[in-house]
This record gives structure tokens, sequence and C-alpha cells, in this order.
């Protein structure tokens, strides 16, 4: 059966068509694969994302400045550290959004944060203490 055989056998309207019929149709194409894109891209930023497109998606915390490979398929954004996976997230669509994971931030450091870092006492004498006036 050529192409136009084939139109000519299927001439009623669309809505009017059984489901099976469309999906037979529709069979010909078959599934499309998108083949997955890869980049290398820096390491989280300080706040242990990374950016792809114009959106950001979280990493571990001990990829902070370290270079990563990333892969963009068609729905998601897969994050490798070497060759191992460290991070899976859906695709964002909009422009300017970010996805982040809890658990990549529970690896983080605990500790004590101060508007000053500690500085060593140097040698300076202790204060004297002051007698108490009457």
């Amino acid at each position: 059966m050529t192409v136009s055989q084939s139109f000519e056998v299927h001439r009623e309207p669309v809505g009017k068509r059984s489901t099976a019929a469309i999906r037979q149709l529709l069979s010909h194409f078959g599934r499309s694969r998108s083949r997955p894109v890869g980049c290398s891209v820096p390491g989280g930023d300080r706040y242990a994302r990374v950016s792809v497109r114009t959106n950001r998606y979280s990493v571990p915390v001990g990829l902070i400045g370290r270079t990563v490979r990333v892969m963009l398929h068609a729905s998601e954004v897969v994050v490798y550290d070497g060759g191992k996976e460290v991070a899976r997230h859906e695709l964002l669509i909009a422009k300017g959004q970010a996805r982040l994971e809890v658990d990549h931030y529970l690896e983080a450091p605990v500790r004590k944060l101060t508007p000053f870092p500690a500085q060593p006492r140097r040698n300076r004498p202790a204060p004297q203490a002051s007698s108490p006036r009457p």
C-alpha cells in the first residue's frame, strides 16, 4: 500500500475514528527517544547549586567549587561527579527557577555561626580586677 492509498482509506473526520485506528496510524512514527546533551559546568556555587541554561539545581555540598558533568535529558537533569551520579532533578521549564533538594544540604558540617570569626588571643595581659569603692 502506498502513502496516497493509506490516506484514501482514512477519509472520515478524525473525531469519528476509533482510538484503535488512530493508534494504528500513529504507530508508524514509533517512539522518539531524545539523546541527552552533556556539558561540564563549575560545580556548586557557594549555595551548592549548578546553573544549567537559566535555571539552578542543587548538588551535594561536598561539590562546592568542583567541576561536574551535567547531562540534560528531555525531562530531567542528571549531575555526575566523575562517573558517579550525584543528583537527578526534574527539568525546569520556566526561566530563572531553582530546584533544591533538602538531602543535598544535610551533609553540611554544623558549625556555630558568628558575625566575626574568633580571633586567637595574643599575648595581652589579663584585665585587672578593680577594687570596689566604698
